[in-house]
């Protein structure tokens, strides 16, 4: 009889954590997984702590670790604990699997925060730019998985979203209004171009680059697609039938903001892998939920 293998999610409790839990277990793997927000629960780890980390890997002895404990709002305002959590937690989470299990595969998150501004789509050989404290703690992330005696592969995503993401993001903000047919909404620059993804293709991606055997380490998580907010609020005026009154208040501009981002999905592609959501589908999928 065939042994069932085994993935450890290390923050499962997170937004993109049930898709990926489905993900997994529609390959037929037992998924664990600890929770980051759910102090008196018996599944919570706190990543910061090695010795919390140590007892899940030995405990578990996983084929597959993924980790989607981390603190993903740029403007968190306690940059301590974003290093603490983001750079941290993860090599707390690579010392662990090196002692208990190194012949695992084990994925980490990072981000398209990292990359420079460019009016072409990016790839992962692009120029950097840590611009903000959440780029600098997981390029930190980065290069110490990289010095790893583990097969580490790492993921940078892109902007992305889905039912079940916290309102104060974007997105959902916008189509919580609508869902609550509220008149008028505040926002900072509307003629913004960013590239979004639907939270169940980043799950599927993420599975194809860790069940991967390539050579590359890195892949961009993307949807080599580009929306404005303005055409998001239009959208969303015509499945609702009414024009929200936008607002636009200096207090969400952000200083010296790039108009595009625009992420080249070509390595993630040679995978296997495919998009299976359009951006509006996306949209429709939460206002009507």
């Amino acid at each position: 009889m065939q042994v069932s293998k085994k993935a450890l999610i290390f923050g499962v409790d997170s937004f993109t954590g049930s898709y990926l839990k489905q993900s997994f277990e529609k390959q037929g793997i037992e998924v664990i997984g600890t929770t980051f927000n759910h102090k008196n629960s018996s599944s919570y780890c706190n990543i910061t702590n090695y010795l919390e980390c140590d007892q899940f890997v030995q405990s578990i002895m996983p084929d597959y670790v993924v980790n989607l404990s981390g603190i993903s709002f740029i403007p968190h305002i306690d940059y301590r604990q974003i290093y603490d959590v983001n750079f941290n937690g993860a090599v707390n989470i690579l010392k662990a699997c090196e002692e208990h299990i190194p012949s695992c595969k084990l994925l980490l998150v990072s981000s398209g925060q990292i990359y420079a501004s460019s009016s072409d789509a990016i790839n992962e050989s692009h120029e950097l730019k840590l611009s903000n404290h959440y780029a600098v703690s997981k390029h930190s992330m980065e290069r110490v998985a990289i010095l790893s005696s583990l097969n580490v592969k790492i993921a940078r995503s892109f902007n992305y979203t889905g039912l079940g993401q916290d309102s104060k993001f974007l997105i959902p903000k916008i189509v919580s209004h609508y869902k609550d047919a509220q008149s008028s909404i505040t926002l900072g620059d509307i003629d913004i171009y960013r590239d979004f993804s639907d939270v169940r293709d980043v799950a599927d991606a993420y599975l194809s680059i860790l069940f991967s055997d390539s050579n590359e380490q890195i892949f961009n998580v993307c949807s080599n697609t580009i929306h404005s907010i303005a055409d998001i609020l239009s959208f969303l005026n015509q499945e609702c039938g009414y024009e929200m009154n936008v607002k636009q208040s200096a207090e969400f501009m952000r200083s010296n903001i790039v108009r595009s981002v625009k992420g080249d999905n070509s390595r993630l592609k040679t995978l296997g892998w495919k998009k299976n959501h359009s951006f509006f589908n996306t949209l429709k999928w939460m206002l009507d939920a």
